[in-house]
């Protein structure tokens, strides 16, 4: 890479400096930084160089979409999906000769040791009432 020669604090050439002058002087006028003359056109600008990038601002509208959309199909199918619910049993024990007959039955089923805790849960919540 070559560097450029320095330009020089003095020059007899008058001309060559008054075109370099007007060359900056051109690009300022064409440059961004220029305050506009207009009040609410700087407040505008302003506000215009805030804004995120447009790319950001869809990339983040996608993903917020895809969220709602995979809540939405989520919500969708678990509904679908749901069991009916547990319905009471008809037939209980009325009668003495009735629980005497459900006794083995609920013997065994006591064998089981979640069974067990289940009923176990529920005297518990049944006494606490």
């Amino acid at each position: 890479m070559a560097q450029q020669a320095p330009i020089p604090l003095h020059s007899d050439d008058l001309e060559a400096q008054t075109t370099s002058e007007d060359d900056r002087i051109a690009a300022f006028d064409t440059a961004e930084d220029v305050e506009p003359v207009q009040p609410a056109a700087a407040a505008r600008q302003q506000a215009l160089a805030t804004a995120p990038p447009t790319r950001s601002v869809v990339m983040i509208a996608g993903g917020a979409a895809a969220v709602l959309l995979g809540g939405a199909v989520g919500y969708w199918l678990g509904a679908r999906r749901a069991a009916a619910p547990v319905r009471r049993a008809k037939r209980t024990a009325l009668t003495v000769e009735q629980a005497v007959e459900l006794a083995p039955v609920a013997m065994q089923l006591l064998a089981n040791p979640v069974v067990r805790s289940l009923v176990i849960r529920l005297l518990l919540r049944r006494l606490a009432r």
